[in-house]
């Protein structure tokens, strides 16, 4: 298992990084560090949830950007955390230079669950999804701070329940 998510931390980071278009070639690779904490909603109450993310991307033009990122995730109250591998859009709504640009961002992809079910086997894992819109602040030539709260779903492959969080996110991004 860890080799398929080395292999696709490397696929991504070839994706993300290397010339998708002509018009590609003038936007930089995008490396940040993403934290997030979610608070459980519904009959998941008292559910939170603490991450962080490596992030890798690029900008396709100056409103699209397109990326991807392998973290942490931990659902307080377990003992185990798991460790989402997510594909990452996001959406830039003011097609200018400025020191501030709204988002929309929407993450999708597979989180893998370090912790043993009652029989003893690891549970296979989960699918994450989460919907976030916010901020980006330019802060020095090449940084950026992102300010979100989104909504997140992890969906147990099992299909046991989906926990439904809504929450924060602090996005570092630099680019290079």
């Amino acid at each position: 298992m860890r080799k398929k998510f080395f292999l696709g931390a490397l696929f991504l980071a070839v994706l993300c990084c290397g010339s998708l278009t002509a018009q590609a070639q003038n936007h930089p690779c995008e490396f940040g560090i993403r934290t997030g904490l979610f608070f459980g909603v519904g009959k998941f109450e008292g559910a939170s949830v603490v991450s962080g993310d490596l992030t890798l991307g690029k900008r396709l033009d100056p409103n699209l950007y397109m990326g991807g990122s392998l973290g942490v995730m931990h659902q307080l109250g377990r003992d185990y955390p798991v460790i989402p591998i997510t594909f990452d859009f996001k959406y830039y709504f003011l097609n200018t230079n400025g020191r501030i640009n709204p988002f929309l961002e929407s993450r999708a992809g597979f989180a893998y669950d370090t912790s043993y079910d009652s029989s003893g086997l690891y549970e296979f894992g989960h699918i994450v999804m989460n919907l976030t819109g916010g901020v980006e602040f330019s802060l020095a030539k090449g940084g950026r701070l992102a300010l979100g709260a989104g909504y997140l779903v992890l969906a147990p492959i099992s299909g046991r329940y989906a926990a439904h969080q809504l929450g924060l996110n602090l996005l570092f991004t630099f680019s290079r």
